[in-house]
């Protein structure tokens, strides 16, 4: 564990083989021990090699008893744990990097369960859902949307459930805390454990309420402009309906006028 041989540690102290820092840490460990009596697992300890390198090292330590039953010393049983600690550092940072990308994306990111319950998600989808974080845990996908969008959800689930491959890009409508409806454009894929099983299903939730609100009044205008033409060909059309009557009945008033000409 510390890189030395059995015969060039035996008999030494802890000052003999480590830095007076780590030496100091042993020591008040073992102290610890002795004075409680009380043995100690899973002690976590950072020692230094002979070759300058650092590492880590999980430790059990107990006191054992001469034959008049006194405290007479400790027994340690130390086991590397540098390799486990460095996979755990990196997962650590990889995880916070993970976490810091998804709580600054606009997007809504969410993780549930197959019952369609949610386990994780960021801020952006609590947004766009309008509740808290402590009120969005657990909760399930009846809470937040109405029927006919819930059996959408479902198919789409279910597709991705059979198939393994992911839905991307479909509409979906769901209420907010506020009662206001808000639309989203959805993706979904499967998520399996280490052995390949299916325990949940995790997306990212695009809000287009501003675009469908804008979709919307575009058609609206169009059908407002749609209308306003209508109404100007009818008026042209009137006005030269207008305009040939009015021709006829000029010849019709001027008619008696030039009969009483010739008399």
């Amino acid at each position: 564990t510390v890189g030395l041989s059995q015969e060039s540690i035996l008999g030494k102290t802890d000052y003999d083989l480590f830095s007076q820092e780590i030496a100091d840490k042993y020591v008040s460990d073992d102290r610890k021990i002795l004075n409680s009596g009380t043995a100690e697992f899973g002690i976590e300890e950072r020692h230094q090699k002979p070759s300058g390198e650092f590492g880590w090292i999980r430790t059990d330590k107990l006191v054992y008893y001469d034959m008049n039953g006194n405290i007479a010393g400790t027994i340690g049983f130390a086991v590397d744990i540098t390799e486990r600690k460095r996979v755990g550092e990196a997962l650590r940072v990889s995880e916070e990097k993970y976490r810091t990308i998804l709580e600054n994306i606009e997007d809504g990111y969410y993780e549930v369960d197959l019952t369609g319950n949610l386990t994780f998600f960021n801020d952006s989808l609590c947004r766009i859902l309008g509740y808290s974080k402590d009120e969005m845990i657990g909760m399930g996908n009846q809470q937040y949307t109405d029927q006919e969008n819930r059996k959408k959800l479902f198919e789409a689930f279910n597709r991705v459930y059979r198939t393994g491959e992911p839905v991307k890009g479909f509409n979906w409508e769901v209420i907010r805390k506020d009662v206001v409806k808000v639309f989203a454009e959805v993706s979904v894929s499967l998520i399996k454990d280490s052995k390949g099983q299916p325990i949940g299903f995790r997306g990212i939730a695009h809000d287009i309420t501003e675009r469908k609100q804008a979709e919307e009044e575009r058609r609206n205008l169009e059908t407002k402009l749609q209308r306003a033409q209508k109404m100007e060909a009818l008026g042209l059309m009137a006005g030269g309906v207008a305009h040939d009557l009015n021709n006829m009945l000029t010849a019709i008033v001027s008619l008696p006028e030039l009969i009483l000409m010739d008399i």
